[in-house]
């Protein structure tokens, strides 16, 4: 009887330690990615990307450097929920990471002597 559970833990152990880290993946991910143009050519947004998106079955979430973005709008789902922690803003909204999601994104600096208002379309692109 001994020897056969000595068998067992082991086997027990090895199928838990597999069962849970396949289903990681099932709950979050992080994955990279750039902007892109409309026509394809990368966008400099890609500098303000900070690390990769959380992607968490349907839902994404991206964060950039500053805080100089008003909205942001998912093509298809609409306006992304946006909160800014550390100087730093994180847009999160629903999408899937199996195809390239058209944005558009609002950005505005204002400075006492400069201000750059506009929105811009980009192509969320997966890499």
């Amino acid at each position: 009887m001994v020897k056969s559970m000595k068998k067992v833990i082991p086997m027990m152990l090895m199928a838990l330690v597999l069962a849970m880290v396949m289903a990681i993946p099932a709950f979050a991910a992080t994955q990279s990615y750039t902007f892109n143009q409309p026509n394809g050519s990368p966008s400099h947004a890609s500098a303000y990307i900070v690390g990769g998106a959380d992607v968490n079955g349907s839902t994404i979430s991206i964060t950039l450097a500053g805080n100089y973005y008003p909205s942001l709008y998912v093509d298809g789902y609409g306006y992304a929920t946006k909160s800014v922690s550390g100087g730093n803003t994180t847009f999160t909204f629903s999408g899937s990471s199996t195809s390239d999601i058209d944005l558009t994104l609002h950005i505005q600096i204002v400075t006492p002597t400069y201000t750059h208002d506009e929105e811009r379309d980009v192509v969320l692109h997966w890499t």
